[in-house]
């Protein structure tokens, strides 16, 4: 999976993995205002109208697609 500026990586199923990306989360101030940063940019990238068509468009191609 590739997070980009947006997230802290940890192995699926590895709980101390997991752990200590939480803890460095918590822990480092400068990181936390940087995954702010990646999120708040990222949520502008995804209007609400956009992804509310595209959604409807995937459904209903879903939907033609079992009948």
């Amino acid at each position: 999976t590739t997070l980009g500026k947006g997230g802290v990586g940890y192995e699926p199923g590895n709980a101390r993995d997991l752990a200590a990306a939480i803890d460095l989360v918590a822990t480092d101030q400068e990181l936390r205002h940087a995954l702010q940063g990646a999120a708040a940019l990222n949520a502008r990238r995804h209007d609400i109208a956009e992804t509310a068509a595209r959604l409807t468009l995937l459904s209903l191609t879903a939907i033609e697609g079992r009948r």
